[in-house]
This record gives C-alpha cells, sequence and structure tokens, in this order.
C-alpha cells in the first residue's frame, strides 16, 4: 500500500518538490545520531529520507547510523547520508542546524519495513500485514 492511502487525514503531509511525500514526525519519534552521540529532533520524514534538527552541524556527503525510538518504544537503527546542512535562524541566537538525510538501503535488514514501521508511528497508523 502506497504512503498516500495509509495516512488519516488528520496527518499534515510537507508539500514540496520531492520525490516522495514527507510526513510531518510531531513528537511520535525521538533520533540520536549514534555514530557522533548527538540528539536530535525529527522534522518530518518519508521513504526516501528525513530531516532533523541538531544542535551541531553535519558534514553533507557523511553516513551516520540514526536510533530512531517510537512512542510505542520501538527501536529502529537505519544508516543514512547526510546530504544537506544549514544554520537555523533562532530567537535566543542558539546554534541549531537542518539536516536533510537520505536513507541508505541494505537487504539484509529489510529496510524499507523499517522505513514503514517508522513513518506508521510519526502518522498513527497502523499496518496489518
Amino acid at each position: 500500500m502506497n504512503l498516500e492511502n495509509r495516512l488519516s487525514s488528520s496527518v499534515v503531509v510537507v508539500a514540496s518538490r520531492r520525490r516522495a511525500p514527507r510526513v510531518a514526525a510531531g513528537d511520535q519519534l525521538q533520533v540520536d545520531v549514534v555514530s557522533v552521540l548527538v540528539p536530535a529532533e525529527v522534522l518530518d520524514l518519508s521513504i526516501g529520507g528525513f530531516s532533523i534538527e541538531t544542535r551541531c552541524s553535519l558534514r553533507v556527503g557523511a553516513t551516520h547510523h540514526f536510533r530512531f525510538l517510537t512512542a510505542a518504544g520501538r527501536t529502529v537503527v537505519l544508516k543514512a547520508k547526510v546530504v544537506h546542512c544549514r544554520r537555523k535562524a533562532t530567537a535566543d541566537w542558539s546554534e541549531r542546524y537542518v539536516t536533510g538525510c537520505e536513507f541508505l538501503y541494505d537487504p539484509a535488514i529489510d529496510t524499507d519495513v523499517l522505513i514503514d514501521e517508522l513513518i506508521d508511528a510519526a502518522t498513527g497508523v497502523l499496518s496489518i500485514e
């Protein structure tokens, strides 16, 4: 089932020129950049990637392992490549960065299934296989 057919009417889809629609994660997902021990906030995600906000910049082109934690307590670790990183303006002048990442697919760990789980967790949709 494709993403558009699984979304409830209360889910906000981030409109853009992207290949796959992104969904806002809200407070349904937490993430850590495992390889550099950096906590992050998930802004949105799709079947192709996700964006996060951090207090430090991540190098474009670098690959990292990201540990996602769903509101239900499920932990999913996936590898992704940083495709852009920009500094975010803040009211208190604190350093914040918005980073876009592209999932790196690994058929050995069923990456597609794990990404579907994350999207389901972010949208509150239950999939029955």
